[in-house]
Formats: structure tokens, sequence, C-alpha cells
């Protein structure tokens, strides 16, 4: 989820698209089953060729239950649409 988030950030919020190139994950507390989570990204940081990204995971009540953060390479659009 967090990786998925982060790459949807880059893509609306930078308009860029872009593959992980690492990604650091800290689980804080447990995702129970059943329950509604949120999960929220933003850039941190950008250059021309790379995005820095981090993305959380809260429960309901606002609980921090895991963080993330990544280096995202930049991709072409073309390369994106596979052409």
């Amino acid at each position: 989820m967090l990786d998925e988030a982060m790459g949807w950030a880059l893509l609306e919020l930078g308009g860029s698209y872009g593959v992980t190139h690492t990604l650091n994950v800290r689980y804080r507390r447990p995702v129970f089953v059943g329950r509604k989570i949120i999960v929220r990204a933003s850039i941190l940081d950008q250059d021309d060729r790379r995005y820095r990204v981090g993305a959380r995971v809260e429960d309901e009540l606002g609980r921090v239950l895991a963080t993330a953060e990544g280096e995202w390479a930049v991709v072409r659009e073309e390369r994106a649409a596979g052409v």
C-alpha cells in the first residue's frame, strides 16, 4: 500500500511517472484486518531525475501504523506507456 500510494503521489502531485529505486518501511503498530485505515503520501524532495517520497498508514483514530520513505527514479512518459 505504501509503495502504491507513493507512486500515485509522484504522478498526481509531481506530474511524473517513476519506479521505486529504494523503499524503507518502519512498522510501528499492528494493522488489523477489517478495520478502516488511511494511507497518505507526499513528495518530500526532488531533482531532475529523482524524487524522495514519503507515505504513512494511519488507523481511524489517526495513530500512525507504518511509515515509509523511498527514492523514485523518473521514467519518461513514452517509456511508462510501453512505447
